[in-house]
């Protein structure tokens, strides 16, 4: 099977998220999907490693998780845009006195390719 695009809607310390991203769990012909259930496993383990790696205050290992043409959403901050500027957007999150990652995840669902989780901060 194959998650033509994930997407994670959740929010970490204060920063939205809105992560899209390509990712083949297999191969399936023509794209078709027999059962979302192991793609809905993938994008829960995606989840929680990310999470792990905030949670870290990894910002090279954080920023693995976005493609390279990824965008973050802060909260009341200018949109950031590609990979190297989302590192530097976590590194200045990480460097932030008293940062602490109370991020939890709420609900997960997969529906043909389309497969998010969603969280809380």
């Amino acid at each position: 099977m194959t998650i033509r695009s994930l997407v994670t809607f959740m929010r970490a310390s204060g920063i939205a998220l809105l992560l899209l991203s390509e990712t083949a769990c297999d191969a399936s012909p023509a794209g078709a999907l027999s059962n979302a259930a192991p793609d809905l496993a993938a994008v829960q383990r995606a989840d929680s490693s990310l999470q792990a790696a905030i949670a870290s205050t990894d910002a090279e290992r954080t920023a693995s998780f976005y493609a390279e043409d990824a965008v973050l959403l802060p909260v009341a901050e200018p949109i950031v845009e590609g990979r190297a500027r989302i590192l530097a957007e976590w590194q200045h999150v990480f460097g932030i006195p008293g940062f602490a990652n109370g991020s939890r995840r709420v609900a997960a669902d997969a529906s043909g390719d389309l497969a998010f989780t969603r969280g809380t901060i």
